[in-house]
């Protein structure tokens, strides 16, 4: 079998494949896709920088192996295998996540095959001598959050299986989200206004990523900067200069408290950093350097409850559709020649179609170019992006979700 590694794609796939692309580049094969996983051939990837980096990816890992069909015994010869090589003599601790690729198993039965594979896999370890301890959890699948508490990937290891019609893969995570500090990062800042809506920082993380420009040493503006999300993370990511702005005094009083909160936290020196209180549509009154990144959450508009008519939607659409052409006027020249920009832009949920921003005619109109985040090679999946050439962000029980482009200058 072909070295492979593999990425866990979480609740947005078709974000977490662009990301994924975007970083990694482009060129790479990225047939072996699902809306669950991404198989992509070994190239001496750094998985453990990659998951540090990346915001919408839960797991990444390597294949160890591969068998015609589920076989409990070799399953459980494989894992214990590997999962003997912990160091030292304490104690082996690990886990097992199958992940149903083909749907081939209803949930109750595959729940009982994992953990009678679970408890054969800690027969065998127990031939090692060392005391085994085998962690599971009401579902198949093990969240990032169990593996880190468990301490698993220091000891015996989690493994993970994928089950197709035709084959059954095996694979050892080497790396986790780190729940903890995205956590602390986004519920732990001491300035959150939930009424105004804010951008999760994984998400934030993701856009930046989505320009497929390495941030270090790169400038990075955010015109609806908001409480600061997206400098925050233009920070870790290496960004040598971030610069907020926004038209609320309340905004930038938060902004200006979560960053001197971050680099506290966070940091060992402090971010070089410029903020505004102004309008988008007038920033290059108080700002007028070209930058390499404008990476921003708008306006989406004022919170939903979901009662609101289709018409009093579209005319709030028509609102936020002014000033957003405003502000990409005045934003075009502050954007270096060879610039990205990473916009998500309000989509309002209705029970027919989405209410959007007509943004391609915006672009045509303005001269920019949407950029195609998602890798050609995975075309297999059918993933759909939307009409104007986006991705669409949304959450469970949520009115408003965001059409996140990809854009840069026309030449």
């Amino acid at each position: 079998m072909t070295s492979m590694n593999f990425f866990i794609l979480g609740n947005q796939p078709t974000l977490a494949l662009a990301e994924i692309a975007s970083v990694v580049g482009k060129n790479h094969d990225y047939s072996l896709v699902t809306p669950e996983v991404l198989f992509l051939p070994d190239d001496d990837l750094n998985l453990s920088a990659l998951q540090e980096r990346l915001g919408s990816v839960i797991k990444t890992g390597l294949l160890l192996g591969e068998l015609p069909k589920w076989d409990q015994q070799e399953l459980a010869q494989l894992i214990s295998a590997y999962s003997q090589e912990a160091p030292g003599k304490e104690k082996i601790s690990f886990g097992i996540s199958v992940y149903d690729v083909d749907k081939t198993t209803n949930n109750n039965e595959l729940h009982k095959q994992l953990q009678r594979l679970g408890l054969e896999t800690k027969k065998l370890l127990k031939e090692t001598g060392r005391p085994i301890r085998y962690v599971s959890s009401k579902e198949s699948v093990l969240s990032s959050v169990i593996v880190k508490t468990n301490q698993l990937l220091e000891s015996g290891g989690e493994f993970v299986i994928f089950l197709f019609q035709n084959k059954v893969l095996v694979g050892q995570t080497v790396a986790v989200q780190n729940f903890e500090a995205w956590s602390e990062r986004d519920y732990g800042r001491p300035a959150r206004d939930a009424k105004s809506g804010m951008l999760p920082p994984k998400l934030a993380r993701t856009m930046i990523n989505l320009a497929g420009i390495d941030p270090k040493e790169k400038i990075l503006l955010d015109p609806f900067c908001g409480s600061g999300t997206v400098l925050m993370e233009a920070v870790l990511l290496g960004c040598k200069e971030v610069i907020g702005s926004d038209i609320s005094e309340k905004a930038m009083a938060d902004t200006k408290k979560n960053m001197n909160w971050f680099s506290q936290n966070f940091l060992e020196t402090r971010p070089n950093l410029l903020l505004f209180i102004s309008p988008a549509q007038q920033l290059k009154e108080q700002y007028q350097t070209p930058v390499d990144l404008i990476i921003t959450e708008t306006y989406l508009g004022p919170p939903r409850k979901g009662k609101e008519s289709e018409n009093s939607l579209k005319e709030k659409m028509q609102e936020i559709e002014t000033l957003v052409k405003d502000s990409l006027i005045e934003l075009k020249d502050l954007l270096k020649n060879d610039g990205v920009m990473v916009f998500a832009f309000p989509l309002y949920l209705t029970d027919n179609k989405p209410i959007a921003l007509p943004l391609k005619k915006l672009f045509d109109q303005l001269g920019f170019e949407v950029l195609n985040p998602i890798p050609e090679s995975s075309k297999q999946l059918c993933l759909s992006l939307s009409p104007s050439g986006g991705i669409i962000y949304q959450r469970e029980h949520q009115f408003i979700g965001r059409e996140i482009i990809v854009f840069k200058k026309k030449y």
